[in-house]
């Protein structure tokens, strides 16, 4: 069995190919984790459409894991979930005044 151990900002191949075509004609089947929880949240490298299922889906669909993000992606994409939560909770704060 292949490594399946996938973490925040890897590169992942699903079972079934995304509808989005490359310019081979091929379909698209890599795909970017860019949330994990109880679901997960993953973008197609190709068009950028984001897709977000449960853990037990995304588990059962998994092919494996393409590349292993590195720690320099994975501080960008916590970065910018700070920066979202912090103008989400200026706003609520101000609006509650």
């Amino acid at each position: 069995m292949k490594d399946k151990a996938y973490g925040l900002g890897d590169i992942v191949e699903m079972k079934k190919p995304h509808a989005c075509t490359l310019p081979n004609g091929k379909k698209a089947n890599a795909w970017k984790i860019v949330r994990l929880g109880a679901d997960i949240k993953i973008e197609c490298t190709n068009c950028n459409r984001l897709v977000m299922m449960k853990r037990v889906d995304f588990n059962k669909r998994l092919k494996r894991v393409l590349t292993h993000a590195e720690e320099s992606e994975k501080e960008a994409i916590l970065k910018k979930k700070e920066a979202i939560n912090d103008t989400s909770r200026k706003n609520f704060l101000e609006y509650r005044e």
